[in-house]
């Protein structure tokens, strides 16, 4: 089972795919989530770019690739989805 916050970004990604206003929402969250990331100090800025080189490779959700290049903790994966809903 998934968990709910990851099961909302999914939603989010999905509909992305589904029409072309949605991927504008979307990279207006991307935009708001990387400013928060570096804003609060969660990564650095070559931690971000790394990140976003591999999001573009892999196209997948920049907090999952951050938790998979172990740049952020599993605790901080959860806040970051739950700060994403309540975003968007």
């Amino acid at each position: 089972m998934i968990p709910k916050p990851l099961s909302v970004l999914l939603r989010i990604v999905n509909s992305s795919i589904e029409s072309r206003d949605s991927i504008v929402v979307i990279e207006s969250g991307q935009q708001a989530l990387e400013n928060h990331l570096l804003d609060s100090g969660i990564v650095n800025r070559r931690e971000l770019d790394l990140a976003k080189k591999i999001q573009q490779a892999k196209q997948g959700p920049l907090p999952i690739l951050l938790w998979q290049l172990s740049f952020i903790t599993l605790y901080q994966l959860s806040a970051l989805l739950d700060w994403s809903s309540q975003v968007s």
